[in-house]
């Protein structure tokens, strides 16, 4: 996933309002929903054993 502004990232939590984004290890982000892209690489996989998508 690749906000708006560039970032990229892996979707740990989805919120309301908003996802939490973890852009290293341990460091994790709030984005709203509006300013996140799912390239089409990631709409095609499918999530690993506990991992979120």
């Amino acid at each position: 996933m690749i906000t708006a502004g560039g970032i990229y990232g892996i979707v740990k939590e989805v919120q309301e309002t908003a996802f939490l984004v973890e852009i290293a290890k341990d460091l994790v982000i709030k984005v709203d929903k509006g300013s996140i892209y799912v390239s089409a690489e990631d709409a095609q996989q499918t999530p690993k054993e506990g991992e979120k998508k």
